[in-house]
């Protein structure tokens, strides 16, 4: 479902050759509140009622899972039924930085605190890329893990768009009512404002990515108080904010 087969010619030290490469598939989703369209993405197909779901409490439409009084998937569609209350309009989804507007940081509904030692970031790094399977087969998708103060896994989503998959893994952890629980967030992706305000949203306390920050993304992680983590590679990695809860360094 998440990926597709074609045939390609590959070209390699001077000759090529006609094989079967495996590609990730792409298409798009409208997500329906009360019979009105008010959000459009590109998306990797899988997990699509836990992408809407996640993008409408990043958006600061829903507060808890049990506002949704119903759901159904229709193809490329996930329509909801939501307890009456004030709608945005129409919104398409961009991979862009958003703006530095203090209105844009939503609140999360739960925020604590804590320390992680370096080698359980290192362990929980490992086992993150392990769980890369659709990256492993088409190098074509990003991933985003959600985990508790513990390092137990609360979710784990892989998309085309690095929101989307940040998304999924919100719509997954209010769904399964673990979303008061969110610590820390490993991102395979450069880290950008959008990225750090939906971890605020989501609650997240320390975010650590593979590659680098914006200084935007920085800005607003000193704002919110995260502990901002970047090149997070092999056991090397910079601390940009906050590094009261990175122990052992």
């Amino acid at each position: 479902m998440d990926t597709l087969e074609i045939q390609i010619v590959k070209y390699k030290d001077g000759k090529s050759k006609t094989l079967v490469d495996t590609i990730v598939k792409e298409e798009p989703l409208e997500i329906f509140i009360n019979g009105e369209k008010k959000f459009f993405c590109m998306r990797m197909p899988g997990m699509d009622y836990e992408l809407a779901a996640g993008i409408l409490y990043s958006e600061g439409i829903i507060q808890s899972i049990t506002e949704i009084e119903e759901y159904e998937t229709v193809e490329n569609r996930v329509l909801f039924k939501i307890k009456e209350k004030t709608f945005p309009g129409f919104k398409k989804i961009f991979a862009s930085s958003g703006s530095l507007n203090s209105d844009d940081l939503i609140r999360p509904c739960i925020q604590g605190d804590g320390e992680l030692d370096i080698n359980k970031l290192f362990y929980l790094q490992n086992g993150f890329f392990k769980m890369q399977k659709v990256f492993d087969k088409t190098g074509g998708v990003h991933a985003v893990a959600f985990y508790d103060s513990d390092g137990t896994l609360i979710s784990f989503a892989e998309d085309v768009g690095r929101h989307n998959a940040l998304d999924k893994c919100m719509g997954s952890a209010i769904a399964t009512g673990k979303s008061g629980k969110i610590f820390l967030i490993i991102l395979s992706s450069r880290i950008s404002f959008e990225m750090i305000r939906k971890s605020f949203r989501a609650g997240a306390v320390i975010v650590a990515g593979v590659s680098a920050p914006t200084s935007a993304a920085i800005e607003v992680a000193l704002q919110s108080d995260i502990t901002l983590i970047g090149y997070l590679r092999g056991e090397n990695f910079n601390v940009y904010t906050h590094p009261r809860r990175v122990l052992n360094i």
